[in-house]
């Protein structure tokens, strides 16, 4: 359960990270598409599908990332004070 937790909050604080993401790369992405010539430009789709598919492809990284990083972690007995702190609400010992 607490394996749940930790990637319930990484995943969350991730997703926050790929929204900003999102929001200001619009700007280079219109950038690269007015580079096109007409008829390539014709055979792309949407810009709003655009970003779908890259929020879409980076969500899916990240979640596979952090269930690596966890299941890694564990294994080699590295821990996080503060995700601890955060999900397990365990005090934080500074030694």
């Amino acid at each position: 359960m607490a394996v749940l937790k930790q990637f319930g909050f990484l995943f969350a604080l991730g997703s926050a990270g790929i929204a900003m993401l999102m929001i200001t790369s619009v700007p280079l992405v219109e950038q690269q598409l007015a580079k096109l010539s007409p008829e390539r430009l014709a055979k792309v789709p949407p810009l709003w599908v655009l970003m779908l598919l890259q929020g879409l492809q980076l969500t899916v990284l990240l979640a596979i990332s952090i269930l690596i990083g966890i299941g890694c972690a564990y294994r080699v007995g590295l821990r996080s004070h503060l995700i601890d702190y955060w999900v397990l609400h365990t005090p934080i010992r500074f030694s």
